[in-house]
């Protein structure tokens, strides 16, 4: 058999391998989002969310986001325009 094919046993082996490859990939991702909903949501987070929704489902201007983000931004994040930073809040 040349490289790179499969005879249908080798293929049933692949498959196989391939399928809990997955099934392991997929059970440690669910352990790794059991672990996030064990502790309460931060500020930050809660605050991010906001953001997309306001974006997404209320529409709101990009001037609207642009003012709350800059608002929401860590402290020290430099702004887009300009050498002055965000002060953030804390």
């Amino acid at each position: 058999m040349p490289d790179g094919y499969y005879d249908e046993r080798r293929a049933i082996v692949r498959m196989a391998a391939i399928i809990e490859e997955h099934h392991d990939a997929a059970l440690d991702a669910a352990e790794g989002k059991r672990a996030e909903a064990d502790r309460p949501a931060t500020f930050r987070e809660v605050a991010h969310e906001w953001l997309s929704w306001l974006e997404v489902v209320r529409g709101a201007r990009p001037s609207t986001l642009r003012d709350y983000r800059s608002q929401l931004a860590e402290p020290g994040t430099p702004h887009t325009r300009g050498r002055g930073v965000c002060e953030g809040r804390t």
